[in-house]
């Protein structure tokens, strides 16, 4: 969705998953990663800035076990 253009439809997948999957460790911290990028998709807002690096430490903090951890780590860095 997010490569057609459809950021919303896109981050309101992403965050079901992210909500309803907890579970999967994997599974929400890829839909994380999936709602940064969604975030970052929009540079010229500085609310998806700070959307994007909420999503990504999220990841770091809750999901660094997972192999999402790079993305994140990456995501971060670019958001300094």
């Amino acid at each position: 969705l997010l490569a057609e253009g459809e950021t919303t439809r896109a981050q309101l997948t992403l965050a079901k998953v992210a909500a309803l999957d907890p579970v999967d460790r994997d599974r929400s911290a890829r839909a994380q990663i999936g709602l940064a990028r969604c975030a970052l998709a929009n540079t010229s807002d500085l609310q998806s800035r700070e959307q994007a690096r909420t999503a990504a430490q999220t990841v770091l903090d809750r999901y660094g076990d997972t192999p999402s951890l790079p993305a994140a780590q990456e995501i971060l860095s670019t958001l300094k």
